[in-house]
């Protein structure tokens, strides 16, 4: 899955703005756990990241005829404070969206959270977490979730297996976020379990 090399603090140039394209895991691991997500559609920088980002990346995966998104960025800061505060702003804009409810989030802890947005009838469902300079993302768009039958998200066990704790008939769905215990970051897999139609 490679590492994050991020670069030196206080040597961004306007070419640094970019985080290199292997910060986000290739289509082989998303399809390997979202079937329907059939290709890498774009990848560049996040222009949507919050406050004053060093460096961005993001990238889109779709199903082939677009009903399916899965979308990862991930955005570096250059100090650790500087990420908290564009991360409490994140989460703290992502809440006053109209529709927003939160998901119950097992063993997440404080530095990240997930919760849904639906609005025209199409439903995101969304994890942000925070790790030293860096603020990952991931967001499903198209999967419907039922009211009420969000299974816990959890991290994986030592061996890297979940525990499927889901009243939903629907496989879990994978999704990125940095190791908090790694630098150079390697990722982990979490696994959020969907009750799609």
């Amino acid at each position: 899955m490679g590492d994050l090399i991020v670069p030196e603090r206080g040597s961004a140039k306007a070419s640094d703005s970019m985080l290199p394209r292997k910060v986000v895991v290739p289509i082989s691991t998303v399809n390997r756990v979202c079937p329907e997500v059939t290709r890498e559609a774009s990848t560049g920088r996040n222009l949507t990241a919050v406050a004053n980002a060093k460096a961005t990346r993001r990238v889109i995966y779709p199903n082939s005829d677009g009903s399916k998104k899965v979308t990862i960025t991930i955005h570096e800061y250059p100090t650790a404070s500087d990420a908290s505060s564009a991360y409490q702003e994140a989460v703290a804009k992502s809440k006053t969206v109209p529709g927003f409810k939160p998901v119950p989030a097992e063993n997440l802890g404080q530095n990240a959270f997930v919760g849904t947005v639906t609005q025209g009838g199409e439903t995101h469902i969304g994890l942000g977490a925070l790790h030293s300079v860096l603020i990952v993302g991931a967001t499903l768009a198209g999967y419907d979730p039922k009211p009420g039958e969000h299974s816990q998200t959890h991290l994986p066990n030592r061996r890297g297996r979940t525990r499927r704790q889901s009243r939903c008939r629907s496989k879990p769905t994978e999704i990125v976020a940095p190791a908090s215990n790694m630098f150079p970051i390697s990722f982990v897999i979490l696994a959020v379990s969907i009750c799609a139609k």
